[in-house]
């Protein structure tokens, strides 16, 4: 294998790494010597040789003298946070690329490549800002800024489920997440009639949930988390027809304490339970085998938190016919879904985007005031228009003037305007 298909999934609790093999299409976790494929989120800085060490070697350096050990890197990442040593100043950044360096380096060593084809990110929310930041980083360290994705839980865990076999899938599907920080269920299903084939997700944390460190000692506490996992499982399938439910997190390593729940959510012959490692790491090399050539594109459709949910276009005329001209797409990530088009506006002073959420039948028209831009009485100008999202929910358009030649020059107006779709 000469490139590598790279998802690492980035958490306080430690980083996990997975590979795709374009061979066989199959992802495996990236393991080292021991098999392990858990690299714990520490970095230290070893005053007495000023140098920097990451993972499993940083977090062994706590309480050596002149050592300054650091965990929970992701929150500090995310904190904006500087640390001063020695009198020099290191930022979130600065701390997070050496860290990052590692993570790469670790990943070419472990899968035999020298050469990174395509990266996903997995992060437990990836908020705009903090994409915008890892892909610097990422492309700071060697690699194409267009082969970097950054992609939340919910994305990683549907490109994992729709890269299985359709049957796993078919109807509803869970995902029990149980770990230090509580307990989140994700409940995947389809959206009928809709082609190609669409699934949204929904993730909901579940409150009072039994602490995964009780479990490690009282026996007890085993029996009534059991019981209170059976009780969880009873509700959260009732009424529904459930192809698969599968279990993650450092609570379901072991799942010797649950044999209620285990029985619960395998009561059926044709539902299919699955204990998975690594899922968000898996998900995110599915994610960057998927997402690296146009002409590879996912099958399937995605609405989830961190995807917009509407399909934005507009009508243009080309060659004297009407035609529909889509901007943006239902399922598109919200951090790359920017398109930008340059339009001759001609006659008009207004323009119109037609918005349509997944699933409904009909779209819904959003005007465009432009009347800025024709206001000297010209007849034409050339605009550029540009359509980003801030959420899933939040679509910026901006228009920008460039003029029409030596006729019409460029007023240098922009308009832009916010929309809640």
């Amino acid at each position: 294998m000469e490139r590598l298909y790279l998802g690492i999934e980035l958490d306080d609790s430690g980083c996990s790494m997975a590979w795709l093999n374009p061979a066989d299409r199959k992802v495996q976790k990236l393991q080292d010597q021991t098999g392990e494929y858990r690299i714990p989120s520490y970095l230290c800085f070893d005053t007495g040789h000023n140098r920097w060490y990451a993972g499993a070697e940083a977090e062994k350096k706590q309480g050596k003298e002149g050592c300054i050990v650091l965990n929970r890197l992701i929150t500090l990442f995310q904190s904006g946070q500087c640390l001063k040593i020695n009198g020099s100043c290191y930022t979130d950044e600065d701390m997070f690329r050496e860290y990052m360096n590692y993570i790469l380096k670790e990943a070419m060593r472990r899968s035999g490549t020298e050469q990174i084809e395509s990266l996903a990110v997995c992060m437990e929310k990836a908020e705009i800002r903090d994409a915008e930041k890892i892909s610097r980083l990422c492309s700071g360290l060697g690699i194409d800024p267009m082969n970097i994705h950054i992609l939340n839980r919910q994305e990683c865990f549907m490109y994992y489920l729709m890269s299985q076999k359709r049957e796993i899938w078919s109807n509803v599907s869970l995902l029990f997440d149980y770990g230090q920080k509580g307990l989140y269920c994700y409940e995947v299903s389809q959206i009928k009639g809709l082609r190609p084939v669409t699934a949204q997700s929904h993730m909901e944390e579940i409150k009072g949930a039994p602490s995964v460190l009780q479990l490690r000692y009282e026996e007890e506490a085993q029996n009534a988390a059991d019981r209170w996992f059976a009780g969880l499982a009873e509700k959260k399938m009732s009424g529904k027809i459930i192809s698969s439910v599968m279990l993650c997190g450092e609570g379901f390593e072991d799942v010797s304490w649950a044999r209620q729940f285990i029985l619960s959510i395998s009561s059926q012959k044709s539902r299919k339970v699955y204990q998975v490692e690594a899922l968000y790491g898996m998900g995110a090399a599915f994610a960057a085998y998927h997402i690296a050539d146009d002409h590879r594109n996912f099958p399937y459709r995605c609405i989830c938190e961190g995807r917009v949910s509407t399909t934005v276009s507009i009508f243009v005329d080309e060659h004297g016919e009407n035609e529909q001209m889509v901007l943006v797409r239902a399922g598109t990530s919200c951090y790359e879904a920017r398109t930008s088009v340059d339009l001759n506006l001609i006659g008009q002073s207004s323009l119109n985007l037609f918005v349509r959420n997944a699933g409904a039948q009909e779209s819904r028209s959003l005007p465009l005031d432009l009347t800025a831009f024709m206001c000297d009485g010209r007849e034409r100008t050339k605009i550029r228009l540009s359509v980003a999202f801030s959420d899933m929910d939040s679509m910026v358009v901006r228009v920008e003037d460039l003029g029409f030649g030596e006729i019409y020059p460029s007023t240098g107006r922009v308009v832009e305007q916010h929309y809640h779709v």
